[in-house]
């Protein structure tokens, strides 16, 4: 990552991609942030359209409230149900590997935490490789255009698992404050609006929680 200064057009922030480019089908890509606010951006190849729910959907926040769900739209359930799997999907790693991928995550958080930053969000995408071609695409990474694969063997399948902290310029603003209060009393638990020290708390300790590792057993981990 570096920071440049350009004389008339401005201050640029360039850094190498969090995801491939070359990937056109992933079988998961996930916005998370360890919170009520996580949600699936794609299942199983297929895009998920973003449904709020708004102020105005009365008979939306009635059914939801109640946990009937006449009413509806299937998008907006689709979308809702999403949400849940994503914050409940484990992500499976090797003890290295999560011991590499939560060292980042620290030396990030500390870095955001310092600054009074918040919000940002860990971008995951998970993704199934054809059969013979996992070594091969845990080794493309090295080239430095984009964040770093780890690849695991986990319940039969071969996965390229693909890490990278995005939004993480958003200040702790006086609007942040009042969306604290409004989502304290309305929005549903954990909230995501909250200080950046205990966002970095809450965003670190659910990777850790998340990011599940395991032992192999006569099995083949790729070079990461």
């Amino acid at each position: 990552m570096a920071v440049f200064d350009h004389p008339t057009i401005g201050r640029f922030l360039v850094m190498a991609n969090c995801l491939p480019t070359h990937v056109d089908t992933w079988s998961g890509l996930y916005d998370l942030k360890g919170s009520a606010d996580d949600k699936v951006m794609v299942e199983d190849g297929e895009r998920v359209p973003e449904v709020h729910k708004r102020c105005w959907n009365v008979n939306w926040m009635i059914c939801e409230a109640t946990g009937c769900n006449k009413g509806i739209p299937q998008g907006r359930m689709r979308y809702r149900l999403g949400k849940r799997r994503a914050f409940d999907l484990p992500i499976y790693l090797t003890k290295e590997q999560k011991e590499e991928v939560m060292t980042a995550v620290r030396e990030d958080v500390e870095l955001f935490k310092h600054f009074h930053l918040m919000d940002y969000s860990m971008i995951v995408g998970i993704y199934r490789p054809p059969p013979g071609e996992a070594a091969k695409e845990a080794n493309r990474s090295r080239d430095g255009l984009y964040g770093k694969a780890y690849a695991a063997q986990h319940g039969g399948d071969v996965l390229i698992v693909h890490f990278g902290i995005i939004d993480f310029l958003q200040g702790w603003t006086s609007g942040k404050r009042c969306a604290n209060l409004i989502k304290r009393c309305f929005a549903p638990p954990p909230i995501s609006t909250i200080s950046p020290p205990r966002y970095a708390l809450q965003f670190e300790q659910f990777f850790e929680w998340k990011c599940v590792h395991f032992h192999l057993i006569g099995l083949t981990t790729f070079i990461l």
